[in-house]
């Protein structure tokens, strides 16, 4: 088995090596690229294990920070949110002041035209019923002088 390493270096008693992803070097053609052999395949599982084991504190960061993010990201719908909520409450209270002062109005303008009616029926009634009671008058008068010239 052979696998391409980019960088050495020795740790522990052991050769460490640097992850293909990470290590660029073998994008610039670096001639001086060594393979590394296995003697079983437990081996290089073993190496594997080894450097993803060595990988782990930065995916954990990385998740961490992915996290992080997600959660500021909610943090900022969730204020935006609650603006947008306060903003509509601020309207709806305007159109609520609106509506109850316009209803004022038109009640206030209701009544007024209605204290205007009656006065007017009232007035009209009065002059029918004067007119009335005049002509009523009249009768009795009418009447009074033909029972009189009946009598006679």
């Amino acid at each position: 088995l052979v696998i391409w390493v980019g960088c050495w270096a020795r740790a522990a008693g052991g050769v460490a090596f640097a992850d293909m992803a990470q290590d660029m070097e073998w994008l610039t053609g670096d001639l001086h690229r060594r393979t590394l052999t296995f003697a079983n395949h437990q081996e290089k599982l073993l190496h594997h294990l080894s450097s993803e084991a060595s990988r782990t504190p930065a995916v954990f960061e990385q998740a961490q920070k992915n996290r992080d993010a997600h959660q500021k990201r909610l943090n900022e719908m969730l204020e935006e949110t609650l603006r947008q909520i306060k903003k509509c409450r601020a309207h709806m209270q305007q159109k609520a002041r609106h509506v109850m002062d316009t209803t004022k109005s038109y009640t206030a303008k209701f009544e007024h035209e209605l204290m205007a009616a009656r006065e007017s029926l009232r007035r009209d009634m009065k002059e029918a019923f004067t007119t009335m009671n005049a002509s009523v008058d009249d009768l009795e008068v009418a009447i009074t002088q033909s029972e009189e010239i009946g009598r006679a």
